[in-house]
């Protein structure tokens, strides 16, 4: 059922210098990163550390770079995102912007959410981790075919197996080539 965003859960900001470290968060970010098993990426945890080191997906990390290099240009990006828990959908909207000569500033807001029921994924594995595109939620099940995670997870049989995958994320080929397009019409 989709609903409404809760009112708890406002504008998280974040922002990093021209050495890409985090120098801001504001009281919303340590509400969101609590409320989903976040202790150690509070402000207090990583004010001064390297952004780039809270990324783990190559592409991502890649991506994410090339849009903030977009807008110490001067530009400003926008876009949506998906930012799921076990026990919840989630779209949410990101803003990328300068707020001065050295900071750049990122704003992301719920626009939906959906209650569903918890699927636990995460459990000891001796194979592959479980791909999921960090923007779009979708998984990879075999090679550069990517489903949504509904329809992945009975296809691949994930609750069948003697042990549940870890999960690790990465970018499904649509969103990299979506974002790709929207970094070459602001060459």
């Amino acid at each position: 059922m989709t609903q409404s965003p809760p009112e708890s859960l406002g504008l998280c900001i974040y922002e990093i210098d021209a050495e890409d470290r985090i120098v801001f968060c504001n009281d919303e970010w340590d509400v969101f990163a609590l409320a989903n098993g976040g202790d150690g990426i509070v402000f207090g945890n990583i004010n001064g550390k390297v952004l780039w080191d809270y990324v783990a997906d190559p592409s991502s990390k890649d991506l994410y770079r090339r849009l903030v290099a977009q807008v110490r240009n001067g530009r400003t990006v926008k876009f949506r995102l998906r930012c799921d828990s076990p026990e919840m959908f989630r779209l949410l909207e990101m803003r990328i912007f300068k707020t001065d000569a050295e900071r750049v500033r990122f704003t992301t807001r719920i626009e939906v959410f959906e209650l569903r029921n918890a699927e636990v994924v995460n459990a000891s594995d001796t194979g592959e981790p479980l791909v999921v595109c960090s923007w779009c939620g979708r998984v990879n099940i075999d090679n550069q075919v990517w489903r949504d995670v509904e329809i992945a997870i009975p296809q691949m049989r994930i609750f069948e197996r003697a042990y549940l995958p870890t999960v690790s994320h990465g970018i499904c080929p649509d969103c990299y080539a979506n974002i790709t397009d929207l970094l070459r019409t602001a060459d």
